[in-house]
């Protein structure tokens, strides 16, 4: 597995934990720094 996998797969894990609420303001913070 490359690192890349490995991220990917903490990233699915850190979504499915999170409530919808905080999954959404998290994205609007990773968006928002484009």
């Amino acid at each position: 597995m490359s690192a890349v996998d490995r991220r990917v797969q903490d990233l699915d894990t850190i979504a499915a934990v999170l409530p919808m609420e905080r999954r959404d303001e998290l994205a609007e913070l990773l968006t928002d720094q484009d």
